[in-house]
């Protein structure tokens, strides 16, 4: 199914590993699964990369993190007359999410888990419920395909930041930042509180003792602004400003001596694996009880599931551009260098950003897309049965380089595109039909 590099410091116990081999099971076996091997979890655990998270698997995986972000928390609990047991702020886990409506998902797990009598307590519920949940749901219009209908799903503001203070039987809704155990927020609601050089009001502190952090859905961070996530990162355990009321003789030495990045856990959970995911795990992944990252199996890629038969070339310089062309961009920079381009040579185009075209007769991958299946779907839309052309009249067209190997093997596969990297030409073709 995947394979699986650790490099380990040599620990006794693998709770990480139940983290991605639970995933694939139904909820209620997870749910009672989890629970069994909840005691076994140690407070020393490897960082874990799983780029394998799916529409199926999703909900299973958001269960297993929450479980074992609650079960840090509450811990602490059992260790509160210990000496050197705390961080120089409170939070100790920060979960990243793409928007209100995974956020709210999460809070209903925990909220469900914590929750097991009626003497439980859940303040602010009818103000989260308000603000997280879908405030004017309508009737969805047209045929979406059921990746999108899952991502963007109930209230996708992305835009929010929250605080959770945590007990045996109470769930603390907007706690400051400062009272809190849990803080749930997505990259753009961190981005306006950390602020830039220079602002006047901006505050990271919170940042400073973190033991948990987890990415979840973090694809869809790529189509957001990734540069939030790297700022994010470069302001984790960095000194406070403040003292925050912080008991010093309390707080562990390896904290106090700036190692808390070392005994920091990192979850990555993802759809794909990207450059960018990659260089997160690798450059900020530091827990000295080692990592694992989970392999994507190898594919023969989504060239196979084109129906249109029509040529496909890959080179690495750019095409001539033709009538009736479409030109897929999936990085907004890029776009508006090649609208001002089109503007400047006073070429005639429109630019769209919905999913579904037709009239299409030749199309240029300005980038391959971040999502495998995108691609053979753009080339699905040049067949229109009612207006049937000349196979010979239809292009596709991919501009490439050595940086999009991990792209480009989700397109072709990984034996042509390892061939097609280190390979001396400079323009493949395919054709699809062609033992594709």
């Amino acid at each position: 199914m995947f394979g699986v590099s650790r490099a380990s410091a040599g620990a006794p116990r693998d709770p990480c590993k139940y983290l991605w081999c639970t995933v694939h099971l139904t909820k209620a076996e997870t749910r009672a699964k989890v629970q069994k091997g909840a005691k076994t979890w140690e407070e020393k655990v490897e960082d874990l990369y799983y780029p394998e998270r799916t529409i199926g698997n999703g909900e299973e995986i958001r269960l297993v993190y929450c479980l074992h972000a609650l079960n840090h928390v509450l811990k602490m609990f059992v260790y509160s007359r210990d000496y050197r047991d705390q961080g120089l702020t409170r939070p100790k886990v920060l979960i990243v999410l793409p928007f209100r409506d995974s956020a709210l998902r999460v809070v209903n797990i925990m909220t469900s888990l914590l929750m097991s009598s009626d003497q439980s307590l859940i303040s602010n519920k009818k103000r989260f419920q308000t603000e997280f949940g879908e405030e004017n749901p309508t009737e969805k219009k047209g045929f979406k395909p059921e990746d999108y209908e899952k991502t963007f799903v109930g209230n996708i503001d992305d835009h929010f930041r929250i605080g959770l203070g945590v007990a045996k039987k109470t769930l603390k809704l907007y706690t400051k930042f400062y009272s809190s155990d849990i803080i749930l927020a997505s990259p753009l609601g961190l981005r306006t509180i950390i602020g830039a050089e220079g602002d006047k009001e901006r505050d990271y502190d919170f940042l400073n003792s973190i033991e948990m952090l987890i990415f979840d859905q973090t694809d869809v961070f790529l189509m957001q602004n990734w540069d939030h996530i790297t700022q994010l990162l470069s302001h984790l355990h960095l000194q406070p400003q403040e003292a925050h009321d912080v008991d010093f003789s309390r707080v562990r030495m390896w904290t106090l001596n700036g190692w808390s990045k070392f005994y920091r856990q990192t979850l990555i959970f993802s759809s794909l694996a990207s450059p960018e995911l990659n260089s997160l795990f690798n450059k900020h992944c530091n827990n000295y009880a080692g990592k694992i990252m989970v392999h994507k199996k190898e594919t023969a890629g989504t060239i196979s599931q084109i129906v249109t038969q029509l040529p496909q070339a890959l080179p690495h310089h750019k095409d001539p551009v033709m009538s009736q062309t479409c030109i897929y961009i999936p990085s907004y920079f890029d776009f508006v260098r090649l609208r001002n381009y089109f503007a400047r040579e006073e070429i005639d185009f429109v630019h769209i950003s919905e999913y579904k075209v037709r009239g299409i007769r030749h199309i240029i991958f300005y980038e391959l897309p971040l999502y495998p299946h995108f691609y053979s779907e753009f080339c699905n839309m040049l067949q229109d049965t009612r207006n049937r052309t000349d196979k010979e009249a239809i292009t596709c067209t991919v501009i490439y380089s050595q940086y999009d190997a991990q792209r480009l093997s989700g397109v072709v596969g990984n034996q042509r595109a390892g061939h097609m990297i280190n390979s001396a030409k400079n323009v493949h073709m395919f054709v699809t039909g062609e033992n594709t």
